[in-house]
């Protein structure tokens, strides 16, 4: 993995952070708070998006999480709920397991795909925030980390 400078990344004016932490329980909003705020206060464009999310809240437009909707909130280009959250669950369980219980099951190209699409959006900042802790996989088969790091992180 390679490591920048933060003058380094203000220069570059493409950035792409994958935030996590060691578990799904980290208060890690206020982290994803405080970056959006910084970049937009530097003026930056910014997107914060969450492509998977457990936990969901069912209301009349669908489940929705309130960690996506606080992205939303602090992101400075505006994007439809279901880009930035196209993959939701209800249970606060992994997202592979709630998958599973109601028969789904995610590939990488799907994920890939979804993830695409907010990129295209050219803000000069894209923070994807991963559902779970660090170690929580996609499916059965794949982990998140290598999959958006080697695909997202380095282009």
């Amino acid at each position: 993995m390679t490591y920048y400078s933060l003058e380094h990344i203000l220069l570059v004016r493409k950035i792409r952070f994958f935030v996590t932490g060691d578990d799904a329980n980290v208060a890690n909003m206020a982290i994803y708070h405080s970056i959006l705020h910084l970049f937009n206060k530097m003026g930056y464009s910014t997107i914060g998006c969450k492509p998977i999310a457990s936990g969901c809240n069912k209301t009349k437009k669908g489940l929705i999480s309130e960690d996506v909707l606080m992205l939303q909130q602090y992101s400075s280009i505006k994007l439809p709920y279901r880009l930035v959250n196209p993959i939701s669950f209800e249970p606060a369980i992994a997202p592979h397991i709630a998958a599973k219980k109601i028969n789904k099951n995610y590939t990488v190209n799907q994920l890939k795909n979804r993830i695409s699409s907010v990129i295209k959006y050219k803000a000069d900042l894209v923070l994807i925030e991963r559902a779970g802790g660090w170690q929580v996989p996609l499916n059965d088969l794949k982990k998140h980390l290598p999959i958006l790091h080697s695909n997202f992180m380095c282009q």
